[in-house]
């Protein structure tokens, strides 16, 4: 049955506002919560009517995931979808490239207190730190079993049967990349691959709340993020959708999940939009239905 409320991380364009429509027909809208990087006056024509706007989260801040909690004003979620990513085209510059593998490895300085570089932020795209605290602060404060001591608010923002999805890639899977496919693409292919061994780890700390917690990748996503990057030539040859389209088998996979999925990579729609799937993965899994589990 559709879950009683919604938390959309990222959700003023593309899937996340997709998202936010298809879930708004059939959960009562103001149990819709859709966060927005901007002001909530600027956003709020963008959703259906009762939705609840969340404004002002930017998930590179670390203390986004409080004024999340705020946001949910003691409302328990049941289905958390984080959304919020970065893509953009790069180039191969071999001395940048080792500054940047420098920094990366670095990054364990800024775990130490410090906070780290754009550079550093640049690097993990997807802003995989904000992520992090997001679902750390909605369960219990700043980490999972330790309240947030400067926190006013102190309720559990989880369901007990809640569900969390992060929207990695497949282009973060290590096995689906090939020669044939080349390389570049460093830091959006790097930041979905810690994506996916963050919800890995983070899957195991609610496993035993019974949790589930899953990575997807949407499909190949006809957006403006993408068009921007210069992905727009390839939409036909790799069976590109719209947000709206890859909403529906997205929302089905959700309803689906349980503990027996957690912690794993998943295509909702099987293997359309993954370029390399035939070649890694064998003929036949063209004919495959529904969720398809991917490889790290």
């Amino acid at each position: 049955m559709p879950p009683q409320s919604v938390l959309i991380v990222g959700a003023s364009r593309g899937l996340g506002l997709a998202l936010v429509k298809k879930y708004a027909e059939v959960v009562p809208p103001s149990k819709v919560f859709a966060t927005v990087r901007g002001p909530a006056e600027k956003e709020k024509n963008k959703f259906p009517r009762g939705v609840k706007v969340v404004e002002n989260i930017d998930v590179s801040v670390e203390d986004c995931g409080r004024k999340i909690e705020a946001g949910l004003q003691g409302t328990a979620v049941e289905v958390v979808v984080i959304v919020a990513g970065l893509l953009r085209p790069e180039s191969f510059q071999p001395l940048q490239l080792l500054l940047i593998v420098w920094k990366v490895f670095a990054v364990h300085a800024t775990e130490r207190g410090s906070a780290p570089t754009d550079a550093v932020a640049d690097i993990r795209g997807t802003r995989l730190g904000g992520r992090s605290i997001n679902v750390q602060d909605l369960r219990h404060g700043s980490r999972l079993h330790r309240p947030l001591a400067s926190s006013r608010v102190q309720y559990n923002a989880l369901c007990p049967n809640a569900k969390i999805v992060l929207l990695t890639s497949e282009a973060g899977s290590i096995t689906l990349r090939t020669v044939k496919e080349g390389g570049g693409m460093y830091g959006h292919h790097g930041s979905k691959a810690a994506g996916n061994m963050m919800g890995r780890l983070l899957s195991f700390d609610l496993k035993d709340q019974g949790i589930p917690l899953a990575m997807v990748h949407p499909g190949f996503l006809k957006t403006e993020m993408t068009k921007n990057a210069g992905m727009e030539e390839f939409y036909e040859k790799m069976g590109a959708v719209t947000p709206e389209e890859a909403a529906v088998p997205f929302y089905d996979f959700v309803e689906k999940l349980d503990m027996s999925m957690t912690g794993k990579l998943w295509a909702p729609m099987g293997a359309r939009g993954i370029g390399n799937a035939q070649e890694v993965l064998g003929e036949d899994i063209v004919n495959h239905k529904g969720p398809l589990e991917l490889p790290w």
